[in-house]
């Protein structure tokens, strides 16, 4: 199964690393940590925990909508507009996409 493509195996974990480092700190400073902040100061204490299973809930259900709503979308895109080249010639696959 090893056909030798040798992909620079020592820098996935660096990479990895660093891709994680990337996301922590876009998260910080973009708005994923805004519902942490207003729902610390505006709950009072005696509904901070219901208020704040609430806000993360609508927190990642809003994000998942979201990136369902992309996916659905590409998918769409698909099958809409990318031609099938299942069984084409290079040649056959050139002429659907130049017409």
């Amino acid at each position: 199964m090893n056909q030798g493509h040798n992909l620079l195996p020592e820098w996935a974990p660096i990479l990895a690393f660093v891709g994680v480092l990337f996301f922590i700190a876009s998260f910080s400073i973009g708005m994923g940590a805004v519902p942490w902040l207003i729902m610390s100061e505006i709950f009072p204490i005696d509904v901070k925990g219901a208020a704040g299973s609430l806000v993360v809930l609508v927190n990642w259900l809003g994000t998942f909508f979201l990136y369902s709503a992309f996916s659905v979308m590409a998918v769409l895109f698909v099958a809409k507009v990318v031609p099938e080249t299942k069984g084409k010639t290079l040649e056959e696959i050139q002429q659907c996409i130049n017409s």
